[in-house]
């Protein structure tokens, strides 16, 4: 078997948490996952790896979780989605990218990871994020002393749809 080496001095252990601005992201490889919430309950969605794509903060990753156990989680996961495809978050956009999107493989499995062709192609896209910043809580909603990044709204780079 080789031999490695490890730096520790040369990565960072904690995803960072990007000052209150706006910012134009890479979307990375979806992932979909599994876990149990506060309640106990299960909590699933995809998680996408954002990679900032210009301006001081270049080069930081962070990741978005969207979820699916909930009406209002698939609201937010949608407009993500919206977003990242090239629609503006509004009524007429939003019928058409239902008119586009509809029959496309939505499907993931959490177990395994595995997410379908329609969350696959969002990977290489850019995104507006507008993001901000707020206290961490833990599940108690007790403050922890920590902060935790606040996604505030998503929009398209372009009006122009990008091709689904």
């Amino acid at each position: 078997m080789p031999r490695y080496e490890f730096d520790p001095s040369t990565v960072t252990s904690a995803i960072p948490v990007l000052p209150k601005n706006d910012y134009e992201f890479i979307v990375g490889e979806p992932k979909s996952f599994i876990r149990k919430n506060a309640k106990g309950e299960d909590s699933f969605g995809v998680r996408y790896p954002l990679t900032v794509a210009e301006g001081e903060q270049k080069g930081k990753r962070i990741f978005l979780s969207t979820y699916y156990q909930s009406e209002g989680g698939q609201a937010a996961a949608k407009r993500f989605l919206m977003a990242v495809y090239g629609y503006k978050g509004n009524d007429e956009e939003e019928q058409r990218f239902n008119r586009d999107m509809r029959g496309q493989d939505w499907s993931f499995d959490p177990e395994s990871g595995m997410v379908g062709e329609a969350f696959r192609q969002v990977t290489g896209k850019r995104v507006r994020g507008s993001l901000d910043v707020q206290p961490a809580k833990d599940a108690h909603g007790e403050p922890t002393g920590e902060l935790n990044q606040n996604f505030k709204s998503w929009s398209p780079l372009s009006a122009v749809a990008m091709s689904a």
